[in-house]
């Protein structure tokens, strides 16, 4: 768990919120520890692996530009609703009310 600890700090992680995470996911059996107090990837954790397995083999995924395409299109976009304000909520103001008066 010290190396976890100390990874953890270098990006600015309390060492009490590591173990608390290491914990939680012990919990939901994504680690597992051994008796010698090494902790490795659990069987719920197996999704989680085989995406990051997957970027290992990125390069050799990626194919160079040949000049027969001119554009790619990813469908990754995250759609969210317009937010509004919890105050003006109570008096029937809506995403699509935006530009009614007090609104």
């Amino acid at each position: 768990m010290a190396a976890l600890v100390q990874a953890g700090a270098l990006f600015g992680i309390a060492e009490g919120s590591t173990r608390v995470a290491l914990h939680r996911l012990q919990a939901d059996g994504r680690v597992e520890r051994d008796e010698r107090g090494q902790y490795r990837l659990g069987a719920a954790a197996a999704p989680v692996q085989s995406v990051v397995a997957g970027w290992r083999e990125l390069d050799r995924r990626t194919r160079s530009w040949n000049g027969r395409w001119i554009a790619v299109h990813a469908d990754t976009v995250v759609r969210r609703r317009p937010r509004i304000d919890p105050g003006l909520a109570h008096c029937g103001c809506s995403a699509s009310s935006r530009s009614r008066p007090g609104c």
